[in-house]
């Protein structure tokens, strides 16, 4: 059995190629390219998730506020407790979440106690609550035969987080967890980074609007919808600035009324070097500079990262799943760090490939893969879904994730490592 070695699956040699890069160098120059941007707003809670914090937050008061019962129950005074049970207590008041117990009930007597629902202010005195279940109610009185233990049952006031604690550090995304504890402790709005202005294009005399008919010889503009769709998981409403045709001069006249308009411009197809591939060639014409066009990867060799003005340009190639993979291994980066997130790495997790499969070595390899096998204490076990193309989104239809093997690797054998990139569920 063939393992392949994790480390190699973004580097090694790739090609004699002295232009070409291999994917962690190539995913470099596009971060490199990328400034974060420093603007801030404030949004309310409600408007927070995805967004980026523009600056620690923290606890103002500790957590919980005050004791309260972690159970319906019954609360008593463990220090009044004399004798080894069972003990016989009269029920006096009832206290609920959102109410505050009478203030005589300070005033303890022997044999008191005071039901208790889940979340209730605890009364001073009382040190201990004894679930429902263990209780026996009759004519006013609670009997019970075992003592509890001070604190049982009990969230003590500041027992969670401190005053101070640090809540959400500053370049963090915000998830929905993080909204919950935000709300919980009084935050009602919150210091955001502001959202970068990101543009997408398609190119190609043969794509068409989908829901449009199609004549022979055209095809549905799928990267444009599908880059749309991917800015907005991010919270990003890119603007879509159309589709162009092969064309040179209309490409330029493109780039030159936008290049001072947006923060992130991704366009798709016309990167490479083909007779009909005028991308490369408009971009410089319009004052663009090229940073970088060749990526050992398939699919996907054609990636051209630049600046445009001020606007980050990133051109991914024309057929669906090179554009797809391009964007979660470099777009997606520098959207991150655009957006101040401290975090821009491509998170990765082991597996093992139930598949078999010989390749031709040379350039890091990225596929649909589907989780088949594997219990929750065992590393997940991979099928490979659709053949070696570019040019269909078919198996991503039914992918877990993203495969990938390194440029060396030409066969794989059940068993093997891989390493894979799961999709958020």
């Amino acid at each position: 059995m063939k393992t392949l070695d994790l480390q190699d699956c973004e580097c090694g040699s790739i090609s004699a190629d002295r232009d070409i890069l291999d994917v962690e160098a190539a995913r470099t120059v596009a971060l490199d390219l990328v400034t974060p941007l420093v603007g801030t707003e404030l949004v309310s809670l409600g408007g927070a998730l995805n967004r980026v914090a523009a600056k620690d937050l923290h606890a103002p008061a500790a957590m919980p506020f005050f004791n309260n019962s972690a159970m319906d129950g019954y609360a008593v005074s463990t220090f009044k407790l004399s004798g080894n049970g069972p003990w016989k207590l009269l029920l006096t008041e009832t206290v609920a979440a959102g109410t505050q117990p009478s203030e005589t009930i300070a005033e303890l007597i022997v044999n008191q106690t005071v039901r208790i629902f889940t979340g209730a202010p605890v009364p001073p005195g009382f040190d201990a609550v004894i679930a429902q279940e263990n209780c026996r109610l009759e004519n006013g009185s609670l009997s019970f035969d075992f003592k509890p233990e001070s604190g049982a049952n009990i969230r003590h006031a500041g027992s969670e987080t401190g005053r101070g604690a640090l809540l959400l550090a500053k370049g963090s995304r915000i998830r929905s967890h993080h909204i919950g504890l935000l709300a919980a402790n009084g935050y009602g709005a919150i210091n955001v980074r502001s959202l970068p202005k990101v543009a997408v294009f398609s190119t190609g005399d043969e794509l068409i609007e989908p829901g449009e008919k199609a004549k022979p010889g055209q095809i549905y503009d799928c990267n444009k919808p599908m880059l749309l769709a991917l800015f907005t998981e991010f919270g990003i409403q890119a603007v879509d600035l159309g589709a162009l045709p092969d064309d040179r001069r209309a490409t330029q006249e493109l780039l030159e009324r936008c290049r001072d308009d947006f923060d992130l411009i991704v366009s798709t197809g016309s990167a490479s070097v083909g007779e009909r591939d005028f991308l490369k060639e408009a971009f410089l014409a319009s004052g663009g500079f090229v940073k970088n066009w060749k990526v050992a990867i398939k699919p996907g060799k054609p990636v051209m990262f630049g600046k445009l003005n001020n606007a980050v340009f990133t051109a991914l190639p024309g057929n669906p799943f090179a554009s797809f993979v391009g964007f979660h291994l470099f777009v997606k980066p520098q959207v991150l760090k655009l957006c101040g997130e401290m975090d821009q790495r491509v998170r990765t997790q082991a597996a093992i490939a139930n598949f078999s499969w010989r390749r031709k070595p040379g350039r890091a390899e990225y596929f649909p893969v589907r989780v088949c096998q594997g219990r929750a204490s065992e590393l997940p076990k991979l099928e490979r879904l659709g053949n070696s193309v570019s040019a269909t989104l078919f198996p991503l239809a039914f992918a877990d994730g993203l495969g990938r093997v390194g440029p060396d690797c030409n066969v794989v054998e059940p068993g093997d490592h891989l390493l894979w990139q799961p999709f958020c569920k």
